[in-house]
């Protein structure tokens, strides 16, 4: 993995094609509203490791074109539903919670 970079929530949609870039990359955004960490941005690799992190059922796709998102909510994890940034049907990123990606990271180790 090539690392973890903390955003803004409000930089996170003026800056996503930079974001999108470092993902491909490998990099893992925590993206911060208020202090805390909202959501996590990353890639396919690690953050799709989500679907079915609690079960074989747990965690549901839901596919979100690059050009569709407009606002940071666009992207905010929903109840084991989970944004996946699309480029036609290439999986740029998926979005998991806090939670979900500190179980994601216990797995590594």
């Amino acid at each position: 993995m090539a690392g973890e970079v903390e955003i803004l929530a409000t930089e996170l949609i003026v800056e996503l094609d930079r974001v999108l870039t470092a993902i491909d990359g490998g990099t893992v955004f925590r993206v911060m509203d208020g202090g805390d960490c909202a959501f996590v941005l990353g890639p396919e690799a690690v953050c799709g490791k989500v679907f079915g992190l609690y079960g074989e059922e747990y965690g549901w796709p839901t596919p979100l074109s690059r050009t569709s998102i407009r606002a940071t909510d666009d992207l905010r994890p929903q109840r084991r539903s989970h944004a996946c940034v699309m480029d036609g049907s290439r999986t740029l990123a998926i979005v998991v919670s806090p939670d979900e990606y500190e179980a994601i990271l216990r797995l590594r180790t």
